[in-house]
């Protein structure tokens, strides 16, 4: 996500300076899978968590039409030593 790309960087300095960050990014309704970003995060030694909007598609059980969204998320934390730990979840 070139988006993503360009704040990256000021979305790791924000972050270590504050101890807490946000990006967002409009105009976007989803970008592909999200672990490509935490882990993006994580390689900066950082915690991170996204999500995208989740518009109604699905429908219910027994239902005829769509209301419900997909929800999608990911996190991700460094682990010392270790691969990340990154979770990308979308129901």
């Amino acid at each position: 996500n070139p988006a993503f790309e360009l704040g990256l960087p000021v979305l790791i300095e924000r972050a270590r300076s504050c101890g807490i960050a946000a990006l967002a990014i409009n105009d976007a309704v989803h970008f592909s899978a999200l672990w490509v970003e935490v882990e993006a995060l994580t390689q900066a030694g950082l915690t991170g968590l996204a999500m995208c909007p989740s518009y109604a598609t699905v429908a219910p059980t027994g239902g005829n039409g769509p209301l419900l969204g997909t929800n999608p998320f990911a996190f991700g934390w460094p682990r010392e030593e270790q691969p990340p730990y990154v979770f990308d979840f979308a129901t």
